[in-house]
């Protein structure tokens, strides 16, 4: 959830700012600020919860490694998808703008589809 609200804050800012063409629009300062932002958001957040819940009173066990290993595994694609798309941006020389943000969309997508694999595998039972 955090990964989404700070890329929607991002995709507003700089639409915000947004210039004709879209690839003039100064977005390196955002983008560092929103991942900035997620990194130290999702701490915090996890701080939080460990202090709320802490580890010792719930231990993970094997099925809970199977389905983050399962969430990782299903949306790993995503990243790999994002960097290629990125390589074939740079290779025909495209401007800055779509390559960075093709590289942060892949990595937001990872997040939010590895969270929702998990969802479903605890929803479903794996």
């Amino acid at each position: 959830m955090v990964t989404l609200a700070v890329f929607a804050g991002y995709v507003a800012t700089v639409l915000g700012r947004a210039q004709t063409p879209i690839t003039a629009t100064a977005y390196q300062v955002p983008l560092l600020v929103a991942v900035g932002v997620a990194v130290i958001a999702t701490v915090v957040l996890r701080v939080l919860v460990e202090i709320v819940r802490p580890s010792e009173t719930y231990q993970a066990d094997s099925r809970d490694r199977d389905i983050d290993r399962l969430g990782v595994i299903r949306s790993w694609g995503l990243v790999v998808a994002g960097a290629l798309a990125a390589l074939v941006m740079a290779l025909a020389e495209w401007p800055h703008f779509w390559i960075a943000n093709a590289l942060y969309l892949s990595f937001v997508l990872h997040a939010a589809m590895n969270s929702v694999v998990k969802l479903f595998a605890y929803r479903q039972g794996l």
